[in-house]
Parts: C-alpha cells; sequence; structure tokens
C-alpha cells in the first residue's frame, strides 16, 4: 500500500502488520479488537465508554470522536461522564444484562477512563462494581491516568494504591505495544474472574507514539483450570448488595475472584518486567 492511499482509520482497521499508535489511539483500538475476537466466537458484543477527562487522558474524547464512523461500525458508544462516579455507576449498569436482557447484545464491554484525582474521588463506586462483578460475556476496563511528574497536575499521582484498595488488578503497560496487548488481556481478566481491571497509563505513555505490531491472535487468551475447593472456578454476580449477600460477596472477591485472577495472570505468562 503506497503511502498516498493510507488513511487515518487504517490504524484501527489493519488486522495484521506495523501501525503507529500513541498511547491514547491504542485505548481506542482495543475495543475494536475485542469486538472482532467476540463477533469471531459469535458473541454480539457492545461497548460503554465513560468517564471524565483530564490528563493524561485529556484527550481520550476526541480520540473516540475522531473516528465516529468507526464507533457506530463496532457498536462502541461514547458517552462523557458528568462527573467521574456517574460514569463509573453507568458503566456499572451496563453489567447488569443478565438481569435486563436486550435483544442486540450478549454482552457489553464497559471502560471508564480518569486522571488520578477522579480515582480517587470514585473508590465508592468501584467498590460497589467490583462487589457486583460482570456479566457472563461482559467486562469492565479501567483506565486510570497517572501524571507522576506532575507535568499538568497540581500534585503527583500514582492509582495503583487506590485501585489496589477496592481490589482491582492493575496492569501496568511500559510502551503502547504493551498498551493494546495489556488493555486486552484485562478485558479477559475482567470476563473470566468477574473482577473490573485497571490499566495505569502514564503521561509519557498517553503522549507519545511508537510502531505497534497487530496481529489477529493478539486478543486471544488462556482460559485457566481453577478450582474452588474441588469445584471449577465460576464467576457469580450479586446485585443486591444488603447484609449477608454483601459479606458473601466479599468472600467470593477476596477468596475466589483475587485467586481467579492470579490463575489467569499466570496461564497467559503476564507477569513480567
Amino acid at each position: 500500500m503506497r503511502p498516498s492511499e493510507f488513511r487515518f482509520t487504517d490504524r484501527y482497521t489493519i488486522l495484521e502488520g506495523s501501525v503507529l499508535l500513541t498511547g491514547l489511539q491504542a485505548l481506542v483500538r482495543i475495543p475494536m479488537d475485542q469486538t472482532r475476537k467476540d463477533h469471531a466466537a459469535g458473541i454480539r458484543i457492545g461497548t460503554y465508554v465513560s468517564g471524565y477527562q483530564g490528563s493524561p487522558l485529556g484527550e481520550v474524547e476526541q480520540n473516540f470522536q475522531r473516528v465516529s464512523e468507526l464507533l457506530e461500525q463496532y457498536r462502541i458508544y461514547f458517552q462523557a461522564g458528568v462527573n467521574e462516579e456517574l460514569a463509573a455507576t453507568a458503566i456499572a449498569g451496563t453489567q447488569l444484562l443478565e438481569k435486563v436482557p436486550h435483544d442486540n447484545y450478549d454482552g457489553v464491554l464497559g471502560i471508564w477512563y480518569g486522571k488520578g484525582p477522579g480515582v480517587d474521588r470514585t473508590g465508592d463506586a468501584f467498590r460497589h462494581g467490583v462487589f457486583m462483578g460482570t456479566s457472563k460475556h461482559g467486562a469492565v476496563l479501567t483506565l486510570a491516568g497517572d501524571d507522576p511528574s506532575c507535568k499538568s497536575s497540581t500534585i503527583p499521582s500514582d492509582t495503583i494504591p487506590s485501585l489496589y484498595d477496592v481490589n482491582i488488578p492493575v496492569f501496568y503497560p511500559g510502551n503502547q505495544q504493551e498498551v493494546l496487548e495489556m488493555g486486552l488481556k484485562g478485558i479477559g481478566l475482567s470476563r473470566f474472574t468477574g473482577l473490573w481491571a485497571g490499566l495505569k497509563i502514564v503521561t509519557d505513555i498517553a503522549d507519545s507514539g511508537s510502531v505497534v505490531a497487530v496481529y489477529p491472535e493478539q486478543a486471544l487468551e488462556t482460559i485457566p483450570h481453577f478450582e474452588i475447593e474441588g469445584q471449577p472456578f465460576q464467576k457469580q454476580q450479586t446485585l443486591r448488595l444488603l447484609t449477608k449477600l454483601g459479606v458473601e460477596a466479599e468472600r467470593q472477591v477476596f477468596y475466589e475472584k483475587m485467586e481467579a485472577a492470579k490463575a489467569y495472570v499466570y496461564e497467559n505468562q503476564l507477569d513480567r518486567v
């Protein structure tokens, strides 16, 4: 393909080869690759993206809006949140598909985005979403923007302690290639375990770009054979967080879902430096 024939949207639609992606553009490609994978498996997936902008994720909105025709094609609905908490609460609602079935979708991928202070203020909504869990074919990916050098923030930020506190496993990509790969594996972890998965994006990765290898097998994963007390692990949703039900949801998060997350990470060789 000659350079004169290259289109801006090719960085999202080329299925095999090399494309130039910034960190933010890699985030936009993630739900498209996931949709292609699910479509091949016969799963009708939709994606709902919501959050509140702020550096280094301040231009996530613009990057999604620049490819509005692709969003429609891949069933991706983008809606900027009034604030971070409302966005996270709406995304938790996308995981209720078994309770409120939809004729056109088997599951919804929810993607939340926000900077460090937004993660801090959304802890309660995150905790409730994690305790509720994800639907059968659903998943939630939390994009946490960190500004450790205080480039455009009032204070340096590190979202890992906040996400750890609400039982969200965190992936920490070191380049644009890993943003794409870890984002897809984060979705897989969330769908398998029922937890929300975090993707820590620092300023240098969000703002810079590099040549990224893309290939059809990139979204493939290994589902571990993992047992709890002699029984195969099966994630459960808890939609009524009251009294004993809330206590049981906590037990599942700490003693089942977090252990399932470790098994997923091990089988997919994700815990590497």
